[in-house]
């Protein structure tokens, strides 16, 4: 089968925030420099973030989109609270991400916001729906599904 590359934009992130991000407890990535692009992005975890952490560190986490980029003072409450913003970059830039999907992880390496050359062969998420029929249900239910 023929692998399909197609160029991305990545936004590597340091652990755990790339992790949060993922999981899509943070919406808000400040940045030094406002960012034009708008549209899907990879998050990915920077490399060597992750070891003090025990998470993925060098690899893909999910997709998602950058929605807008404004100034940091223009953030209300809510946008603070989803930010990996500690309080020091009062003139940087928020970039306000939505419809993020997990990704299985995957390598990838870089730094910053950049464009890579990926396959999307490689790029599987994670279920976010899973069909049973009434057997399976009633294992899940009754606790029968794990292995003693």
């Amino acid at each position: 089968m023929d692998k399909m590359s197609k160029k991305y934009k990545c936004l590597f992130i340091k652990q755990p925030f790339a992790d949060e991000f993922a999981k899509g407890r943070m919406t808000v990535h400040i940045m030094q420099r406002p960012i034009a692009y708008r549209g899907e992005i990879i998050i990915c975890a920077e490399d060597g973030s992750g070891e003090q952490y025990g998470m993925y560190d060098g690899a893909w986490l999910a997709r998602a989109e950058i929605v807008d980029c404004i100034p940091v003072a223009e953030l209300t409450r809510e946008q603070i609270a989803q930010s990996d913003m500690m309080g020091h970059r009062r003139k940087a830039y928020a970039l306000i991400l939505g419809n993020i999907r997990r990704l299985v992880e995957f390598p990838c390496h870089g730094h910053g916001f950049v464009t890579m050359e990926l396959n999307e062969d490689d790029m599987v998420e994670y279920p976010t729906l899973v069909q049973l029929d009434r057997k399976g249900y009633e294992m899940l239910l009754t606790g029968r599904w794990r292995k003693k």
